[in-house]
């Protein structure tokens, strides 16, 4: 058995007699704090350590999923944690993976690193300040849907798009269509025509899920466009066979799965060709709609390390007024935390142009001469 996570860089080969040692990587330790745990994250993204990365998503979906609420709490720490101090370093790591891998593995070193991106867009303030990068981010995500290598990259480039759809309205439906999507979301749904598993249906819901957003946030031009798109007319396909579809009434998840599309689908077509109210865009709710694709409750905490309070409705958390991202329960605690770290690594500023070259061996040293 081999594994390959190769770059122009560095590469990691893997045989059997090593592999408990690399595998205990990315994984936290009883040990480390929140804020070790991240910073050692942030070092494995820059040093694109993409063998590192893969564990780590297998360590934050094994704590997601524990029965002790200490390890899901700990998951969702780390996750903001990671949003607040690890945007930047982790759109730089993909702007930069298709330099710096080869032909062979770049798939799979973007997949790593999506995989892990995806979780971080779980915080409103994290996917806005990622938005702020759309321009370098909204490629990257594209690639990942239109290559055919690994089926579960371009969901993922998929969900990233939805998310980032949400908080960026307008101006990220204009990019978007500058970007043919109605062409993948037509390719997407059209591979797909005979089949019916549960990676499928996922599939199909964020093609739907996307127009769905793009109908109601681009406005009458946007939905003339669609209205005319082969995309519309195979998910119109796709749904009336999905009707027909009788087998699927024996598994009840597969039709809890079928219920939905129609009725997102239903929802779709209401927009499109229904007498709906023009400031019908004033009624849609990001944040719900991104609690909806989470499909369970985020816990936000305190970013102070000795404080860590649990977020309520009740009370409204303080912004750090320089990169927005970090949240404090007080007063004393942003002081605190300003004071003991966050001051070294809050992203205040934004990246520049150059921050996201890929720098050669050769390159740092005529740099440096």
């Amino acid at each position: 058995m081999y594994y390959y996570y190769c770059n122009r860089t560095s590469v990691y080969f893997l045989q059997n007699c090593y592999y408990y040692r690399y595998y205990t990587q990315g994984t936290m330790s009883s040990t480390q704090t929140i804020e070790t745990y991240v910073s050692e994250i942030t070092l494995k993204i820059m040093d694109a350590d993409y063998l590192y990365l893969d564990n780590l998503y297998e360590t934050l979906q094994k704590m997601k999923g524990s029965s002790k609420q200490k390890h899901e709490d700990n998951y969702w720490k780390v996750l903001q944690c990671l949003g607040e101090t690890t945007s930047d370093a982790m759109v730089k790591a993909l702007v930069r993976c298709e330099l710096g891998s080869c032909k062979y593995h770049i798939n799979r070193n973007l997949f790593v690193l999506a995989s892990v991106f995806m979780d971080m867009l779980t915080s409103v303030a994290a996917i806005k300040h990622i938005n702020l990068y759309k321009d370098k981010v909204v490629p990257v995500l594209f690639k990942m849907l239109r290559q055919r290598e690994i089926l579960e990259l371009s969901r993922t480039g998929f969900a990233c798009l939805y998310r980032c759809l949400l908080f960026g309205k307008f101006s990220f439906v204009e990019i978007y269509l500058r970007h043919n999507i109605f062409r993948d979301i037509q390719e997407c749904i059209k591979c797909r025509l005979s089949f019916y598993s549960m990676p499928t249906l996922e599939a199909i819901e964020y093609c739907i899920k996307m127009l769905l957003a793009m109908a109601v946030l681009g406005g009458t031009n946007t939905q003339r466009r669609m209205k005319s798109s082969q995309a519309l007319k195979v998910l119109m396909e796709y749904i009336k066979i999905l009707k027909l579809n009788n087998q699927m009434e024996k598994n009840l998840i597969l039709s809890c799965r079928k219920s939905v599309l129609c009725f997102q689908c239903d929802s779709l077509i209401e927009i499109l060709y229904g007498e709906t109210e023009e400031n019908l865009k004033d009624t849609w709710d990001p944040k719900d709609k991104l609690n909806e694709e989470l499909a369970d409750e985020v816990h936000y905490f305190c970013s102070c390390p000795s404080c860590r309070k649990p977020y309520s409705e009740k009370e409204k958390f303080l912004y750090c007024g320089a990169c927005k991202l970090s949240r404090y329960c007080s007063e004393k605690c942003q002081k605190e935390h300003w004071k003991n770290g966050h001051k070294l690594v809050c992203l205040k500023e934004q990246l520049k142009d150059s921050d996201f070259q890929f720098k050669t061996l050769k390159t740092i040293e005529s740099q440096t001469k």
